[in-house]
């Protein structure tokens, strides 16, 4: 007899994280290039999200990073400075992930690219759709009256666009 069906796959678990971070979509920018979080959420058809809610915490930033195949060795203690503008990242040669400072009061910034040995956690928004083709303008015919061996005619000049 044939072998029975593999069982589906479950879902992943749900994210340690508040729902204003675990219900957006999160994509990484490019492994091993300089790539910004607008470049990386438009390679998924999505917009990037300015201001997105981040993660804040380790628990938060390791089930994210883990639900984009990163395996965080480490976290960085976020510090207040200029360098956490990257934040949500993981930096690939020490295998450490560096999440949002609760303190820090900046928006997520979309347009950061990193150096390449770094990846940034992107927030995106929904895919875009592609607008409705548009309507066709409407064909009518052009009438003209004509007089014919004493009768009137209509008659069909061609056909015009409005």
């Amino acid at each position: 007899p044939p072998a029975p069906p593999a069982p589906p796959t479950p879902p992943p678990p749900p994210l340690n994280c508040p729902s204003d971070v675990a219900d957006q979509f999160w994509t990484t920018t490019a492994l091993g290039q300089t790539q910004s979080c607008l470049q990386a959420c438009a390679a998924e058809n999505r917009p990037c999200l300015y201001g997105a809610a981040m993660p804040t915490s380790e628990v938060c930033m390791g089930d994210l990073a883990q639900s984009l195949g990163i395996t965080c060795a480490s976290f960085g203690t976020p510090v207040l400075s200029a360098n956490d503008v990257n934040h949500p990242s993981y930096v690939i040669s020490t295998g450490t992930c560096y999440y949002y400072d609760p303190a820090r009061t900046a928006s997520f910034n979309c347009g950061i690219m990193p150096n390449s040995a770094t990846q940034r956690l992107c927030p995106c928004g929904d895919e875009y759709t592609p607008p409705a083709p548009p309507t066709p303008p409407k064909e009518r015919e052009k009438r003209d009256s004509l007089l014919c061996d004493g009768d009137t005619v209509d008659a069909v000049l061609g056909s015009v666009f409005d």
